[in-house]
């Protein structure tokens, strides 16, 4: 971290740009595919906006992981506990597959508002699978992803000044 903080770009990019796999593009190519055969076998009608919906909703998911993910990283300026909460999260994450509607209210709530992983794939799907009652939420995934990275960023700054460094 100290090699990183010396240099005059932010130091979240540079840890990024560090980390990025050219590998995850044959995980995205694969989605997209799987996507597409489903959409033919369950006979969905697509209009002409809806592959900039599609995008608008990746890139509001995208942010809202990112968001996770840099807060929970951002923990480790203040803890060392980081590594216990990361397979914690990963687990959470699997309950934003499901429709949310399918649990108590207390995991609904949790799942939509404090760790929003249904952001990410339940309610962007719900607008292409015609679920009008979750219309709403699905138009709310870029806010909310724009919203949790914007705090991600604050908490990771916050973070950044209380770190004094490796010392000896």
């Amino acid at each position: 971290m100290d090699r990183i903080l010396t240099r005059p770009i932010h130091s979240l990019l540079q840890i990024v740009l560090e980390r990025m796999e050219l590998e995850s593009l044959f995980g995205a190519i694969t989605g997209i595919i799987i996507m597409i055969y489903a959409g033919s076998e369950l006979e969905i009608s697509f209009s002409w906006y809806d592959p900039f919906i599609f995008l608008l909703f990746v890139i509001g998911g995208s942010f809202v992981y990112a968001g996770l993910f840099v807060s929970i990283a951002s923990i480790s300026f203040w803890s060392d506990a980081r590594t216990t909460i990361m397979p914690m999260m990963y687990n959470i994450g699997n309950y934003g597959r499901y429709p949310v509607d399918i649990y108590n209210g207390i995991i609904r709530f949790v799942l939509t508002w404090i760790l929003p992983f249904a952001f990410v794939g339940v309610y962007p799907s719900a607008y292409f699978l015609g679920k009008s009652e979750w219309y709403v939420y699905s138009f709310l995934t870029p806010i909310i992803g724009i919203v949790f990275f914007c705090f991600s960023i604050i908490l990771w700054n916050e973070g950044v000044k209380r770190y004094r460094g490796a010392g000896n």
